[in-house]
């Protein structure tokens, strides 16, 4: 599957419900996948994924699932990677499900933010509490596959 475009709305300024681009790494990465809607993150949030063989790598605009050390740990945790990185996680199963072919340059340009309290985010006014810490921060209000 290739994500083939990203609704992103910068500072907080949309009405929809955002899911935050958190955790993000300076230069290595962009991470979101927690929602802002807190029923859905309690629907979502233990299911996991079977793992997958890594085919292509983690190259530049390569969408991957967040993962635990644990087999079958993906969940709706996902980054963007910035930079070739299979060198670095390929050995370590992350495992490409998607590709940004348009929009690379918006991804390049979300704001980094290195917000760890992933529990209280997907919680009650957990995205208001984010926004509190992280005025400056890019949400992500669609993304459409095809």
């Amino acid at each position: 599957m290739k994500v083939a475009t990203a609704e992103v709305v910068s500072n907080a300024s949309g009405t929809r419900k955002p899911v935050a681009a958190r955790r993000a790494s300076a230069t290595v990465s962009r991470a979101g996948g927690i929602a802002a809607n807190p029923a859905m993150n309690q629907e979502w949030g233990n299911k996991t994924l079977k793992d997958e063989p890594v085919i292509k790598g983690n190259l530049r605009g390569y969408v991957v699932y967040g993962a635990t050390m644990d087999p079958d740990s993906r969940s709706t945790h996902f980054f963007i990677n910035l930079v070739d990185n299979s060198e670095a996680l390929d050995s370590q199963g992350f495992a490409a499900f998607g590709e940004v072919i348009d929009g690379m340059d918006v991804v390049d340009k979300l704001a980094y933010c290195e917000y760890r309290d992933q529990r209280a985010l997907a919680h009650q006014n957990g995205m208001d509490r984010f926004k509190k810490q992280f005025p400056d921060a890019d949400y992500i209000l669609r993304a459409y596959i095809r």
